[in-house]
């Protein structure tokens, strides 16, 4: 475990400073958060970072925008939508960071047969809908949210990888903690805490949410080198032969 103090660590730390410091000012959250963002790109920028990245930015971003409507926690400084500007780019910085720790700590993910694309990407559709619906429709009932997740998170998490594990152990925890330091710097709020001004389904919320982008972004990886090798095997067809 010598590599817990590793540089992505640091950067991930460098979360709740930035948003404790800037929140209350439109221009210096944005302008720190692209600072971050730039320092990110700058030493991961391979194809599978920018997935993450991306994923991060737009599932996390609509996912906060449903919730913030439906009133499951509100934030104190929004910009549009209810939602602050450094939100979105927030989250697809933290998914890349995070994969980039679990890279350094586990070694490269050791790959195993899957279900079929077609059969994985309804799933995952489907997921994400279920995860904003349980959250939206549920977040005045704790005890029938808190169940619900938890029969989800046992699922994802029987049929998840190392990494996805370490997603689901390390995510919770990491974006608990932000949560406490950030609803007692008066940075957001919920609507129906339990503890501590949180609700006690979150953790499991921050788990089936990262094992969700963990699966998206293998499934987008699998879809495009199935896409990939589709289209090297038509340019390669001897000439003469035509697919009609």
């Amino acid at each position: 475990m010598r590599h817990l103090a590793s540089v992505e660590l640091l950067m991930l730390l460098l979360i709740p400073l930035v948003y404790i410091v800037s929140w209350t000012d439109y221009i210096l959250s944005a302008s720190l958060t692209l600072a971050l963002l730039i320092i990110a790109l700058l030493r991961y920028h391979q194809q599978a970072d920018l997935k993450f990245l991306f994923l991060g930015m737009i599932l996390g971003g609509i996912g906060e925008y449903f919730c913030v409507q439906a009133g499951v926690w509100i934030y104190r400084k929004p910009f549009l939508f209810g939602i602050p500007l450094w939100l979105p780019p927030f989250w697809g910085y933290a998914f890349l960071l995070m994969n980039r720790w679990g890279e350094r700590l586990l070694g490269p993910e050791v790959r195993r047969s899957d279900w079929p694309l077609l059969l994985r990407g309804s799933y995952l559709f489907f997921q994400y809908l279920m995860l904003i619906g349980l959250t939206v429709g549920f977040s005045e009932r704790n005890l029938i949210l808190f169940g619900c997740l938890l029969i989800l998170g046992l699922f994802n998490l029987a049929h998840s990888s190392r990494m996805d594990r370490f997603f689901a152990l390390i995510f919770p925890i990491m974006g608990v903690a932000l949560e406490l330091i950030a609803v007692h710097s008066k940075i957001w709020y919920y609507d129906n805490p339990d503890f501590f001004g949180l609700p006690f389904w979150l953790p499991l919320l921050y788990l089936n949410f990262a094992i969700f982008i963990r699966k998206t972004v293998r499934f987008m990886s699998d879809h495009m080198t199935k896409s990939s090798l589709h289209w090297n095997k038509g340019e390669q067809q001897p000439e003469g032969i035509s697919g009609g």
